[in-house]
Order: C-alpha cells, then structure tokens, then sequence
C-alpha cells in the first residue's frame, strides 16, 4: 500500500514483540522501499487475572537493527533507549 505513494514517508511497527519487530524490519523495507521505524515493546506478558507483568524484558537494541528511527513501546524504560542510542 505504502509503495509509489508519496504523501507515506516512512513505514512501521509499535507495540509488537522484539521478535516480531525483528522480522518485520527488512520485510517493509523491501515491500514499501519507504525508511522503516520500529517500536517494539518490552516483549513482557500480561496476566490480566493477576494483574501483572510475566516473563522478562527481551527488548535488546540488535532485535530494532535496520530501522530508520528506532525506540520502544510498552514496558521500554530509558535505559533501554540509553542502550538503543549507544549501539
């Protein structure tokens, strides 16, 4: 949809798994031809019956390698952006 149109400058995934995020970058890159921004989230779970976060973060600055513009959603604190911005 994005590709040969000119008023979509950029493309994108948020809020998705670092995994996810990961394969979606060269994937849009290659349908839009359009600069790619990801901002996955922590990858985290949420048990809604307990009311709380499960598993651990997973968000690692080489799952958003590739993108344009970069940076995180969900459960994605600043010392991850810290990290994203040093890598």
């Amino acid at each position: 949809m994005a590709a040969g149109r000119d008023d979509v400058v950029a493309v994108g995934v948020n809020c998705c798994d670092p995994d996810d995020a990961a394969r979606a970058i060269p994937l849009a890159r290659e349908v839009s031809g359009k600069p790619v921004i990801a901002y996955p989230n922590s990858g985290e779970g949420w048990d809604a019956t307990a009311r709380r976060w499960t598993g651990r973060s997973r968000f690692l600055p080489d799952r958003v390698a590739g993108a344009d513009l970069a940076g995180g959603c969900c459960r994605v604190g600043p010392e991850d952006i810290r990290r994203l911005a040093l890598r």
